[in-house]
């Protein structure tokens, strides 16, 4: 194997496309094909992505990509990129054994600061990740169920087994499943019922109290992705109609925002046919952040959603999340740092509380 990596030029198409088509016709998921277009082509913008290729012979045999983004790393502001959706041709010919870990090695070389998303344990990129000195923190999940029969009767976790699902039947079709469900939310929401004195109303995007409340925050965390008005448009277009931006305001002005999805499901793999409101992203100024929390619910609960979804790093809007009688269950959202960020950011799990970290950062919007 004698590899070249470099980066993705235009005179490279052909041979990236007909890598793709191997890959595909080798069993690849059609969504996992390497992109053959970045979503953020601008360099130097807010948010900007490049591409490099694996190349041998003038053929293409692997890829990755960086997702460069703006962050506040303990209030000081730089660069950091996403490694994204490295992928070898290893998974069809196995003479390329052996090109993932080069294809990381590279990646590691062009940017010390990198980070990674994966979703599940078992996936292969995580122990790759590992096995290279990568460390990882699995960013918590939190959920309030609004139609419990529709919830026991479409969660795929809860219905692993055969005496799993009959349990979730029993408790749906005798009502114990709905009064235990609600009663457990409303146990965490009671003491934190008076509501602060606010509007929500949603916006088509991002103003200047954007920049007002990133101006607040960045230095309140240790670890967080910039949320400025120009990086919040990028990430969330205006007209862009997946995407609902939420503004909460009190007499003195905006103090918070929250993104949110409504998705009806079809078959997915966790929620089943449910209809998911997912709270993407969100910030606040102190103090602030229950009555975010509760706005986002209250909106996506007038949609009609049957569960209510989000992933949180930060313990301040952990805090917020169980005050608003959201339960937590089992993640499968990790967020991966290199050596060099990993020694920025140590002890991770200590620190983590101090991230600010949810669906809005790295890949989390795909996959949802």
């Amino acid at each position: 194997m004698n590899v070249l990596i470099e980066p993705f030029t235009a005179d490279r198409i052909t041979q990236l496309q007909a890598f793709n088509r191997r890959m595909l016709a080798g069993g690849l998921a059609p969504e996992m094909a390497f992109p053959e277009e970045m979503e953020f082509p601008v360099k130097g913008a807010p948010i900007w992505q490049e591409s490099f290729l694996a190349v041998e012979s003038e053929s293409v045999h692997g890829a990755y990509y960086f997702t460069h983004e703006r962050y506040a790393l303990d209030g000081e502001a730089c660069w950091i990129a996403h490694y994204r959706h490295p992928i070898s041709e290893v998974v069809i010919d196995k003479s390329y054994k052996g090109l993932g870990s080069l294809l990381l090695h590279d990646a590691e070389r062009r940017e010390p600061l990198l980070y990674a998303t994966v979703g599940g344990a078992g996936n292969p990129n995580l122990r790759r990740l590992r096995a290279e000195g990568w460390k990882d923190v699995l960013i918590p999940f939190c959920f309030r169920v609004v139609r419990p029969v529709v919830f026991l009767a479409n969660l795929a976790y809860l219905r692993k087994t055969f005496l799993r699902r009959l349990a979730c039947e029993a408790a749906a079709r005798t009502g114990l499943g709905w009064l235990g469900i609600k009663a457990a939310q409303a146990v965490r929401a009671r003491r934190w019922s008076r509501p602060a004195r606010y509007s929500a109303k949603l916006a088509p995007e991002f103003g200047p109290w954007a920049d007002e409340l990133w101006d607040v925050n960045q230095s309140r965390y240790r670890y967080a992705a910039v949320r400025d008005r120009a990086t919040l448009n990028l990430r969330y277009p205006p007209g862009n109609a997946r995407f609902q931006r939420l503004v909460i305001a009190d007499a003195n002005g905006v103090a918070g925002w929250a993104v949110l999805l409504d998705k009806r499901m079809n078959g997915n793999a966790y929620f089943g046919d449910m209809h998911v409101g997912t709270i993407v992203d969100f910030l606040a100024a102190p103090g602030w952040e229950l009555a975010v929390v509760n706005a986002a619910a209250a909106q996506l609960e007038a949609a009609g959603v049957d569960i209510l979804v989000s992933n949180q790093s930060s313990a301040a809007w952990l805090d917020a999340f169980r005050k608003a009688g959201f339960l937590f269950g089992p993640s499968n959202y990790y967020l991966a740092f290199s050596p060099e960020l990993t020694r920025r950011l140590y002890p991770l799990a200590e620190n983590m509380k101090k991230f600010h970290v949810n669906r809005g950062d790295g890949a989390g919007i795909s996959r949802l």
